[in-house]
């Protein structure tokens, strides 16, 4: 009868010892939390630095900002070679424009899509309040507008705010 306890006692050992091993290894081949938040944080300061630089490159000749010109003439060719140009090739993000009621799809980081590209977790999202004239929008000044996003069916149609919200979604 001892010899069956011992052997009893062995198995429940090397049972315990097989679970605890088995938990090492798949712990091993877990993705660490931490480096999906650092990498998530530096796109996410990368983004929040290429919109702010955008937005306090003053065009002189047009007297506003770069990016309310990019809004305001419907430029997101322009402003996806800004951002290429500023963040890591292996990024992806959308880029929405909302007035505080309404947010819409403006553009993707791939040529020729029209919508939203679905988002690989983590997501970033960075964003910067533009302030636009609404004179600039409606044509009213000269050399702009009437703007494609208040006009001709634009998104914001009917929209007398000046208070715009650049969003950009990255991952």
């Amino acid at each position: 009868m001892d010899d069956k306890g011992q052997m009893l006692v062995l198995e429940t050992i090397l049972f315990a010892v097989t679970i605890i091993l088995a938990l090492i290894f798949l712990y091993q081949l877990s993705p660490s939390s931490t480096e999906a938040n650092k990498y998530s944080s530096t796109i996410k300061i990368l983004g929040d630095d290429t919109l702010r630089m955008i937005y306090n490159d003053f065009n002189e000749e047009k007297n506003i900002s770069t990016l309310a010109d990019f809004l305001i003439n419907n430029r997101y060719g322009s402003m996806r070679t800004e951002l290429d140009s500023m963040l890591p090739s292996t990024v992806l993000y959308n880029i929405y424009v909302g007035n505080g009621t309404k947010t819409v799809f403006w553009c993707a980081s791939i040529v020729g899509v029209t919508s939203p590209l679905p988002t690989i977790e983590p997501v970033t999202i960075c964003h910067h309040t533009v302030a636009i004239d609404p004179k600039l929008l409606d044509g009213t000044i000269l050399g702009y507008g009437p703007s494609d996003l208040v006009d001709n069916g634009g998104p914001f149609a009917n929209y007398m705010g000046s208070t715009y919200d650049v969003i950009i979604e990255m991952w």
